[in-house]
């Protein structure tokens, strides 16, 4: 019966280590912060927690392990502005909380659902690191100078008609003034973020032909 119980507790922990395991590979592979033995570290820690309560009421200690990695996965998150990151870290560590608990308790439903768990988590990160990359390597940034009569038009309206081609449009600075005859003409730096080039020439081309704007240099 002792060896039996022993066997059992060494299957827990195994299967909690190689779910862990199973996370931190995916976060390692993606170069995130928290990677293959943070995760494993966090599942094992879980799952001995759930191994110490093992029969017993273990609400009590499971709440502990929730607050506990709550803080673990706030040190994860870090502001930055209006914006934050590493809240899918955190998110991860959590699950590889969870997945622990649930190898802990020994069950067949609730290591079953460990797996699950673990698997799901694994491919929903996969394609979620995938679908950002992407999207980060098709949007860059690009810069431009619109030189154009301040008696025709304005920055704001020339940044009205960069945004109708252009799904990022900042506004950088006002570089100069200078007279041409009779007319005054402000230079004016946006910032744009252009996904592909396919268009760009053309939509620059169309923005050229606005009232008021004399010319447009890419910077």
């Amino acid at each position: 019966m002792q060896v039996e119980l022993i066997e059992a507790i060494v299957l827990r922990t195994l299967a909690a280590a190689v779910l862990g395991a199973a996370i931190g590979m995916q976060r390692e592979l993606v170069h995130r912060p928290a990677g293959l033995r943070t995760h494993m570290l966090v599942s094992l820690a879980a799952c001995a927690f759930a191994e110490a309560v093992y029969g017993l009421q273990s609400d009590r200690i499971i709440a502990g392990v929730a607050t506990g990695v709550g803080f673990l996965g706030a040190g994860a998150i870090v502001r930055q502005g209006l914006t934050a990151s590493g809240l899918t870290t955190a998110a991860s560590i959590w699950v590889a909380a969870a997945v622990g608990v649930c190898a802990g308790v020994g069950t067949p439903a609730a290591l079953l659902a460990a797996i699950v768990v673990t698997v799901a988590t694994v491919i929903a990160l996969g394609i979620a690191d995938w679908r950002v990359a992407a999207f980060v390597r098709a949007e860059h940034r690009l810069q431009v100078i619109v030189r154009f009569d301040v008696s025709e038009t304005t920055a704001e309206a020339v940044r009205e008609q960069l945004a109708k081609h252009f799904a990022k449009v900042r506004f950088v600075s006002c570089i100069a003034f200078e007279r041409t005859g009779e007319r005054l003409v402000s230079s004016v730096s946006y910032d744009l973020g252009v996904r592909g080039d396919r268009e760009l020439w053309e939509r620059l081309a169309a923005l050229g032909k606005s009232p008021g704007v004399m010319g447009i240099d890419v910077a």
